[in-house]
């Protein structure tokens, strides 16, 4: 099984541009990804620019055979997940052809669409230009998310608690 997830970013007029992504969609895998690696406008537009992605990397890379896969540690530390090096992407990289990014007019727009109810990803991480990540969890009712970045501290915290404590 794979923890599905949808990645977008608000436009100017208040559309939101949006992929679906389909592996390690959690705070530790997708999440923790666009936290450090996504985290300008200029990078987010590109990231979509791909379409739909079977895996997101650190890097957008270029076109390379879709089953050629590498991982790097992840620089967070013990306890978050290997990270894919490079985007897996299903037109680029699969020649799936229209898989491309769809934009939906507003969130609720975004909710009601194909692209919540069919893919049935269980997070979702928009952009904001001058604001940065928000995560919403399923069922996507809170309109306004939390920060990724207050969310990935949360999550760091749990991990430090839980690793034995040196001198005990």
């Amino acid at each position: 099984m794979s923890t599905r997830s949808r990645i977008g970013r608000w436009t100017e007029e208040g559309a939101i541009e949006s992929i679906y992504c389909h592996s390690d969609g959690y705070l530790g895998g997708v999440g923790a990804l666009l936290a450090d690696c996504y985290d300008s406008e200029e990078r987010v537009r590109a990231l979509l620019a791909l379409g739909d992605l079977s895996e997101l990397g650190e890097i957008i890379g270029d076109k390379h055979g879709f089953d050629e896969r590498s991982w790097n540690p992840s620089p967070r530390g013990a306890g978050w997940v290997d990270r894919a090096v490079r985007c897996a992407a299903y037109d680029r990289d699969r020649g799936d052809g229209g898989r491309h990014a769809r934009t939906s007019a507003s969130f609720d727009d975004l909710k009601r669409e194909h692209l919540i109810v069919s893919f049935g990803p269980e997070h979702l991480y928009l952009w904001r230009s001058g604001e940065g990540w928000r995560w919403f969890p399923y069922p996507f009712f809170e309109d306004k998310g939390r920060l990724l970045s207050e969310v990935l501290a949360e999550v760091q915290q749990g991990i430090d608690a839980d690793e034995p404590r040196a001198g005990r």
